[in-house]
């Protein structure tokens, strides 16, 4: 069974696959290891601890100071404008160091390929306050491109698309091997750890997570 090292604050992650491949699995086991998160569980699927928030527009500094926050919005506030302030409030304000912030599922905060403009401009921010986006897709060839490029690790689990699979096989050091290897994936909870500083890769068995 494979062992993945928790990443540090500030090591931006991205979790790749289709509906029930794992990779929702994987990241909440990884969240429960640490202090303080802000997770976005816009479709109210996440069984998580943490101060409740459903309207963004009370988020303050106050409720920010609090380690572990679930941001389950009411239908009302599922907008792009809403989304925009939260990200913002998290990337700007002093409430938000030394965090993980979880999306699980990009494409539940955008329309068609239209994603909060904050989602990109504050990752690096986030980055040298020492918090950490970790985010959940499943077609990373439609997320921006600021996201792939600044995220220290992406985990891969099964994908319906090759080109999906292409994508990312540009960020190995080998992508030959990388396309055979994702290729091979299957709805079992195998997934690939792809260093993308490195370019170096390896498949993980059903997950143990080392603290």
């Amino acid at each position: 069974m494979g062992v993945i090292a928790l990443p540090e604050y500030g090591e931006h992650l991205i979790f790749c696959g289709t509906t029930g491949s794992g990779k929702t699995y994987l990241a909440q086991n990884m969240i429960a290891n640490y202090d303080r998160y802000f997770v976005f569980d816009t479709h109210n699927t996440l069984q998580m601890e943490g101060v409740l928030i459903t309207n963004p527009y009370r988020m303050n500094s106050k409720i920010l100071g609090y380690d572990k926050i679930v941001y389950r919005p009411d239908l009302e506030w599922r907008t792009k404008e809403a989304y925009n302030y939260v990200i913002k409030m998290l990337v700007t304000t002093r409430g938000g160091k030394n965090r993980i912030i979880y999306i699980d599922e990009i494409f539940h905060l955008g329309y068609g390929q239209s994603f909060p403009d904050w989602l990109s401009r504050g990752i690096s921010t986030a980055r040298q306050r020492k918090s950490s986006f970790w985010i959940s897709t499943q077609r990373p060839s439609n997320i921006p491109m600021a996201i792939l490029t600044e995220a220290r690790r992406i985990y891969i689990y099964y994908l319906s698309y090759s080109e999906d699979v292409k994508k990312l096989a540009k960020f190995s050091r080998d992508p030959t091997n990388f396309y055979r290897s994702a290729s091979t994936l299957k709805y079992d909870y195998s997934f690939l750890e792809l260093d993308r500083i490195k370019g170096s890769f390896s498949k993980h068995s059903p997950l143990k997570v080392k603290n």
